[in-house]
C-alpha cells in the first residue's frame, strides 16, 4: 500500500474513533442514574455508587436493560449487591436482554440455579465481575440456557 493510501486509511479510523468516543461520552451524559430497584426492568441507565437491589426481589428484565458504572477501573468498579436470599437479575425469554458494564455484581444467594445472573435471554458483560455469589444447584454465578453463539 502506498504511503498516501495508508494516511487516508488511517485518519477514517480516527474519525470512526471519534465518533465512537463522542457516542459513549453522549450515552453516559444523558443516561439516567439507575435507582436499584427491582422494578426498574428496562432502559439505559448508569449507576455512579454502590447499591443494594430493592424491592426483596430480583430484577425480572423486559425488553433491554442497560446498566453502565460509572468506574472503569476494575479495581473500583460500582458494586451491586442482591437483595437478601435473591439473586440480582432474571432474564426469561429470547427476546429480553441485560447489558452490564463496568459494574461488580455480588452477594446473589439462591436456593435454585443462577446465584447471580439466571437467563434464557441474551446476556452481555463487559469488563464487569461477578464475586461472592452462591446457587445451591447449577451457576453460581450464572445460570443460563437456550439459543447461543460465539
Amino acid at each position: 500500500m502506498k504511503e498516501s493510501q495508508l494516511k487516508k486509511k488511517f485518519i477514517s479510523y480516527v474519525y470512526v474513533i471519534k465518533y465512537l468516543i463522542a457516542a459513549v461520552i453522549f450515552t453516559a451524559v444523558n443516561a439516567v442514574e439507575w435507582d436499584c430497584a427491582s422494578v426498574t426492568k428496562s432502559g439505559n441507565f448508569t449507576r455512579s455508587s454502590n447499591c443494594t437491589i430493592s424491592g426483596g426481589k430480583h430484577v425480572d428484565v423486559t425488553n433491554t436493560l442497560q446498566v453502565v458504572g460509572s468506574n472503569a477501573d476494575m479495581n473500583h468498579l460500582i458494586t451491586i449487591t442482591a437483595a437478601s436470599g435473591n439473586r440480582h437479575f432474571y432474564i426469561s425469554g429470547e427476546n429480553n436482554k441485560l447489558v452490564l458494564q463496568y459494574v461488580k455484581l455480588a452477594g446473589g444467594n439462591v436456593t435454585g440455579d443462577g446465584g447471580s445472573i439466571y437467563t434464557n435471554g441474551e446476556l452481555q458483560l463487559i469488563s464487569s465481575i461477578l464475586s461472592d455469589n452462591i446457587a445451591k444447584y447449577s451457576g453460581g454465578g450464572i445460570f443460563g440456557f437456550g439459543k447461543y453463539s460465539n
